[in-house]
């Protein structure tokens, strides 16, 4: 509400004192009365022009009427710049979730892209080589048998693997494996049925500052591999008595300390160790080993994503 008071400087019977006014904007004729309190309600946003005259006791008019511009602004939700504001907004917003959805289809091409040559290359060879030994063993079933139970020896072998490579697969891409405890867990099941035959004591654990973290795809398969590579190593190569893998929490990286107390009988330059500095290098992280008639040890260092 705007009131505006007015008041002639006649002060003879100034009660009789007459007034009129009008808005310009707003009203369509002038207002007369003997109050001098002109009040509007509800007025839009804009600029308007009052125009005020008044008459003495007597009904001498001024001859011309005094103005007063009023300015009524709006609301700021309704300013120019409130709304550009507010449209640039939405529009971000959309843009935003337009960008995550899209990502989040590459990131699904991604990962089926990435199982898809997965499983090409840690099963498509191991099948072909499958079916060669199978025809092979076929044919020297009857001339060859001793040569043909070999060939199905290692046809079971390599079934086994593959077996193996399909549940780290399935292990990897489910959502509840995603944090390092689960890791560890799986670490610690591997270890145990590949170690304690072989009455190797193992320790496996994390840091709790590790335990709750969450890991991607990528980063768990590969975590998995180097240590399945190294428990390999252990029991084939070291006669140890013990071993240990710990995952230390260290300036947004996880280091990975894989320890034995054997004697390296293997080959450093192996494919096995080749293929744990190449996950360890996919990983953005860097490989150590150190071999000695005291034991081995390897530290694998990651970026945690």
């Amino acid at each position: 509400m705007i009131s505006v008071e007015f008041a002639l400087l006649s002060y003879s019977n100034s009660s009789d004192n007459t007034y009129s006014w009008m808005l310009e904007g707003l009203d369509k004729d002038w207002t007369i009365s003997k109050n001098n309190i002109a009040s509007y309600t509800n007025l839009k946003p804009g600029t308007y022009t009052l125009l005020v005259k008044a008459a003495n006791s007597q009904g001498e008019w001024l001859t011309k009427p005094l103005y007063l511009v009023i300015i009524i602004s709006p609301p700021f939700y309704k300013t120019w710049w409130f709304i550009a504001l507010f449209i640039l907004a939405v529009a971000g917003i959309a843009f935003k979730l337009e960008q995550q959805h899209i990502n989040r289809i590459k990131a699904r091409y991604n990962l089926r892209n990435k199982i898809a040559s997965d499983l090409h290359d840690e099963i498509g060879s191991t099948l072909t080589s499958i079916n060669i030994l199978s025809n092979v063993s076929q044919q020297a079933m009857d001339k060859q048998p001793q040569q043909a139970k070999e060939m199905l020896h290692q046809i079971s072998a390599q079934s086994k693997t593959i077996q193996q490579n399909m549940s780290d697969i399935v292990w990897s891409i489910r959502p509840d494996n995603e944090n390092i405890e689960n890791l560890v867990t799986r670490i610690r099941e591997y270890a145990a049925q590949t170690l304690e035959p072989l009455n190797i004591a193992t320790r496996i654990e994390a840091d709790d500052g590790l335990i709750e973290k969450t890991l991607p795809i990528q980063h768990r398969k590969n975590i998995l591999l180097i240590c399945k590579e190294a428990i390999n190593n252990i029991a084939k190569h070291s006669n140890a008595t013990t071993a240990k893998i710990l995952f230390i929490n260290s300036k947004n990286r996880i280091t990975l300390s894989i320890e034995d107390d054997g004697k390296w009988k293997g080959n450093s330059s192996g494919t096995g160790t080749k293929s744990m500095h190449e996950r360890a290098n996919a990983l953005s992280g860097n490989m150590t080993m150190n071999a000695s008639e005291f034991g081995t040890k390897i530290l694998v260092s990651i970026p945690i994503p």
